[in-house]
């Protein structure tokens, strides 16, 4: 009979990540950031071993939780997922880094199919601060099919400060959503003040 292989200290904690709903997984999560960097290699090995998305997209958020750079790498592939969720976990683990040198990786979700990763990737860009997103965040404003990222988008260029959007503003007082034109208006006042 072959040895079964040992279980470290975290693999109950990982197994409960792949639990239905939000709050075991939570749990484990917080678990997880309590035990810090050394949790990061088991938490990789069972990424990469990992058949269900929902395990992926918990050990992504655990590893954005602990905030180990070892992760980057894996945060860097997960944020390109077949699994939307996975991919939004990935995002927002990645916005828990902060650091600019990551715009380079986010910046392709604003072409997601999602909807939803487009704005929340819009959404982090405003609350991290980085201007280096405007002219993305411009072409968004007009081009996106969704409503909503046109609204966010109008949203984070008032939040970043960029005047340099004023016209695309403008021009998105005639969007035909009514959210994306107050959205726009709103965003010009912000500017001018």
């Amino acid at each position: 009979m072959p040895a079964t292989p040992a279980r470290s200290k975290y693999d109950a904690l990982i197994d409960a990540l792949d639990a239905e709903g939000e709050r075991a997984p939570l749990r484990a999560v917080a678990r997880l950031r309590k035990a810090g960097a050394s949790a990061v290699p088991p938490l990789k090995a069972r990424f990469d071993a990992a058949k269900h998305p929902r395990l992926r997209r918990w050990i992504a958020n655990a590893l954005g939780e602990i905030g180990d750079r070892r992760a980057l790498p894996l945060l860097k592939r997960a944020v390109k997922d077949q699994q939307m969720s996975v991919r939004l976990h990935a995002m927002e683990a990645l916005e828990k880094f902060g650091d600019r040198s990551l715009w380079p990786v986010l910046r392709p979700l604003l072409a997601d199919p999602s909807g939803g990763i487009r704005a929340r990737t819009i959404s982090a860009v405003a609350r991290l601060g980085w201007r280096q997103a405007v002219p993305a965040l411009r072409k968004q404003s007009l081009r996106d099919e969704k409503w909503y990222v046109r609204q966010y988008a109008a949203q984070a260029l008032a939040a970043l400060g960029a005047k340099v959007a004023s016209a695309d503003l403008v021009a998105l007082r005639e969007d035909p959503s009514k959210a994306v034109r107050n959205a726009a208006e709103k965003a010009l006042r912000q500017l001018k003040a």
